[in-house]
């Protein structure tokens, strides 16, 4: 999975700091430098390595975050899924009025195989008509025919 690369002026702003920040998403740039900022002024920096899900998670996807911090970690996974959530409206031309069903399994959970009529789609978020704030990410979506 690619992502976006920084800019030129982005890099320029992390060698400032003596960062090598040209292979890394400009989200992941913006954070190594705020951290370098941190430092000057020592403010503490989270350094808690990326957690093993997360790990696992992004290694679905061919990216390894395993010397990131918990937080850049965090990004990754975000930019991950807002990915997948786009990539779901997209392949099945999601739109309000259309029927799904959520498909979803983690820790025990599953989904109640309900159909749901789409009210609105926001950020990779799919609301539901009568739903009193039911939600579900659209890569957990399935279009109903």
């Amino acid at each position: 999975m690619e992502f976006k690369k920084p800019t030129q002026e982005q890099i320029e702003i992390a060698k400032l700091f003596q960062l090598d920040c040209s292979n890394d998403m400009p989200e992941i740039v913006f954070i190594k430098i705020v951290n370098a900022i941190k430092r000057v002024f020592s403010i503490p920096v989270d350094t808690r390595p990326a957690t093993g899900e997360q790990i696992a998670f992004a290694d679905k996807f061919g990216i390894d975050v395993s010397e990131y911090s918990i937080e850049m970690a965090s990004m990754v996974l975000s930019k991950i899924t807002e990915r997948e959530d786009q990539e779901s409206i997209n392949r099945q031309s999601l739109k309000p009025g259309d029927s799904v069903r959520v498909q979803y399994k983690k820790q025990g959970y599953s989904s109640d195989r309900s159909i749901y009529t789409i009210s609105s789609i926001k950020h990779g978020m799919v609301y539901f008509k009568g739903g009193n704030g039911k939600r579900a990410s659209a890569r957990n979506i399935t279009k109903v025919e």
